[in-house]
């Protein structure tokens, strides 16, 4: 089982899609991470063998004071007790590695290192074709996923990438190939749908995709993209299977809500694929139809076969 965190929703970069990008940053940092570590320290840690910290963001800025830093640095201390103990078999940590400078990074990837659990830690960072990266965003991005894999071989990196119409059309007409791009940055990239933002419910996807033309993709177009991966060899049935599947998202996650107020989300992972507590069809999916693109996806695989 998976036990998350969101210790705040303060990031620098602003993508345009963000979910966090005009939630009000109100939560105390110190007191969320002694929230978290109260409940790390519980038994009822006990129940869970992978734990996550997501933000926001972590190493650009953000941990901008001794206290937050030290606090910080006891809940990845805590992490590695755990995989020490045996009590953690993975840990998760999100990072835009978008830095100008990456100082904060490589300080928390050398704690790893010398305490020698490189291969326990995924790293979860994002890719995306529209609202992400300016062409010195996406330069910052691509040497320092380079440079950590040169400098920690053994950390394990792993890379979101939504389904977007430019994204789609990209694979299809063969100016994106995912399987060259995971051996160029030694990742595994794994798919999610389109949102609009849960702090944006005033707008629907339509308005939203006006503001951010390609972002949500047409059904024909993820129909042919499925139809173009699976004949191409570039999917098998295995990594359909697993294409935009939330099975690994967390059994509980203590966040913040669209005004910042801590709540808890439970069975992310099995209730976020057709239907969704804090989503609407206008939210999610296609530009042009309610449908839950997983459930193409299911049908497809149907289709094909094992």
């Amino acid at each position: 089982m998976f036990l998350q965190f969101e210790l705040w929703k303060q990031c620098s970069f602003g993508c345009k899609f963000c979910f966090n990008r005009d939630v009000p940053k109100i939560r105390n940092k110190i007191d969320t991470m002694n929230m978290a570590l109260k409940i790390l320290n519980s038994k009822k840690a006990d129940e869970y063998d992978e734990f996550g910290i997501i933000g926001g963001e972590f190493f650009n800025g953000e941990i901008d004071t001794k206290e937050i830093h030290d606090k910080f640095y006891e809940i990845i201390d805590n992490f590695i007790d755990k995989i020490k103990q045996n009590k953690a078999k993975r840990c998760l940590v999100t990072a835009a590695l978008m830095y100008d400078n990456p100082k904060d990074w490589f300080e928390f990837c050398n704690h790893i290192h010398a305490n020698k659990v490189d291969n326990k830690f995924l790293i979860c960072t994002s890719y995306d074709f529209v609202g992400r990266f300016n062409e010195h965003k996406l330069h910052n991005w691509s040497n320092i996923m380079k440079e950590t894999h040169k400098k920690y071989p053994d950390l394990m990196l792993h890379v979101e990438t939504i389904t977007t119409e430019v994204f789609l059309e990209s694979v299809m007409d063969k100016s994106f190939n995912p399987k060259e791009f995971e051996k160029e940055y030694n990742c595994h990239i794994n798919y999610m749908i389109p949102v609009t933002s849960y702090a944006k419910h005033s707008i629907t996807k339509y308005d939203f995709n006006k503001m951010l033309p390609g972002f949500f993709p047409k059904r024909e177009t993820f129909l042919n993209f499925l139809q173009y991966v699976y004949e191409n060899d570039i999917f098998d049935y295995n990594e359909l299977y697993n294409f935009i599947n939330i099975k690994n998202h967390s059994d509980t996650c203590y966040c913040g809500d669209a005004q910042d107020k801590q709540i808890v989300l439970q069975n992310r992972h099995k209730t976020e694929n057709k239907t969704s507590s804090i989503l609407t069809n206008d939210d999610y999916g296609y530009l042009d139809s309610d449908i839950h693109p997983r459930v193409d996806v299911e049908n497809f695989l149907d289709m094909i076969g094992d």
